[in-house]
């Protein structure tokens, strides 16, 4: 008894082990799907067909984006392969334990059919009952000869059922070992891709060191104009505010019952907001950071950066009205809408298809993205704020 219960034991633990594993290699298959669908997205919409004049310091950043990107595939790629090593070697070792088990089951198999075959007759099964001295022992012995008639069936079926579970782990274990030469073979090709990006990097970097100042002085100017825009955001939620309360020194609005509602159900969403645009890289993170080529310049960002196609629609990501569409000389549009206390920003807009005032429902289009025609370069700038709080957009919107 003791034998088959530690058996039973050491089966549950491993199949929940392998349960363990193969739920890592989804996870893992998973992660690398989206990485590879993010580096698409990249080489088409940052990398690829932009124009000759795009200036150095948005090559290194759009080439930074996808350095990042490659290496945690590669990470990724790295985890799979050896969490497929380990899978095969576990294999491998169960082969070899139900290996040891056959050999085991057979000789005890032969051993007792040549038994059976000693004695095979039936007179002798007949003797062996009849010669019983009472009724008891006649009763015992008939259950054993049909014990011992089920033990060698079930010793026949055991063996069976070894040499089957073998054959499917080996059938396992070959498909296993193609997947790790396929994926070798990808890493392989992957880090030659990597070392060519950081070739160009290195390019980029160089050419970029002769004219720093320069560049330093344009990732400044282009802060002090994004600087400009986010004061007039500020500005005309303050005055939305204090227009809800009647009070100027109100920082939060005061909602009506429909507000309320609007609110309550766009946190609800958070996390499976729609995205502003179809198809997006993000190239610019949310809050206080280092730029991502200057690293002793410090920007601010109220929201996000989404390199996007060209003149890309613009949508809504929940239901609300439009609270301001605000432009002024030297900027591109941007849309507010409100929803409840929420108010989400649209930035840098070529065309606007909304008019303040009007209500707008989930995924409408309410503009196109500015393309700069020299660079080819469309970003849309997108936040969120809570009353006059920016929040981060990317714990808002959906992951894909």
């Amino acid at each position: 008894m003791k034998k088959y219960f530690y058996f039973f034991i050491i089966t549950v633990f491993f199949n929940l082990y392998l349960y363990s594993q193969n739920n890592k290699q989804q996870q893992l298959k998973e992660q690398k799907l989206k990485l590879q669908q993010e580096i698409k997205k990249i080489n088409t919409l940052l990398l690829n067909n932009k124009s000759e004049t795009e200036n150095i310091l948005q090559k290194i950043e759009n080439i930074n984006i996808k350095i990042k990107a490659q290496s945690e595939l590669i990470d990724i790629a790295n985890q799979e392969l050896e969490l497929l090593v380990s899978t095969i070697e576990d294999n491998q070792n169960k082969i070899k334990t139900i290996t040891n088990e056959l050999r085991v089951l057979k000789k005890e198999y032969a051993e007792m059919l040549l038994r059976s075959y000693k004695n095979r007759s039936k007179q002798n099964k007949l003797m062996f009952l009849l010669s019983s001295s009472n009724f008891t022992q006649l009763y015992k012995r008939s259950q054993y000869l049909q014990q011992y008639i089920s033990y060698r069936k079930n010793q026949g079926e055991e063996i069976i059922e070894k040499k089957t579970e073998m054959e499917q782990i080996g059938e396992r274990l070959l498909s296993q070992k193609k997947e790790q030469e396929k994926i070798t073979l990808a890493n392989i090709f992957l880090q030659k891709e990597l070392q060519d990006e950081k070739a160009e990097q290195n390019r980029l970097v160089t050419v970029f060191k002769n004219k720093e100042s320069e560049y330093t002085l344009q990732i400044k100017i282009k802060e002090q104009e994004s600087k400009a825009i986010d004061n007039q955001i500020e500005r005309l939620i303050k005055e939305a505010i204090a227009a809800s309360s009647n009070n100027a020194k109100s920082l939060t609005f005061k909602l009506t019952p429909e507000a309320k509602k609007m609110a309550y159900q766009f946190i609800k969403n958070k996390g499976n907001l729609p995205w502003p645009v179809e198809k997006g890289v993000v190239v610019r993170k949310f809050g206080r950071q280092k730029h991502p080529v200057v690293p002793t310049t410090i920007i601010q960002s109220n929201g996000i950066g989404i390199a996007t196609p060209q003149n890309a629609k613009v949508r809504s990501v929940f239901k609300g009205r439009v609270l301001s569409v605000l432009s002024f000389k030297g900027s591109n549009p941007t849309v507010l809408i409100k929803h409840g206390n929420f108010v989400t920003a649209y930035k840098n807009l070529e065309k606007v298809y909304v008019k303040k005032g009007q209500r707008v429902n989930s995924n409408e289009n309410i503009g196109e993205v500015f393309t700069n025609p020299q660079t080819k370069e469309s970003v849309l700038f997108f936040s969120i704020f809570s009353n006059m709080n920016p929040e981060d957009p990317l714990s808002w919107i959906l992951k894909i």
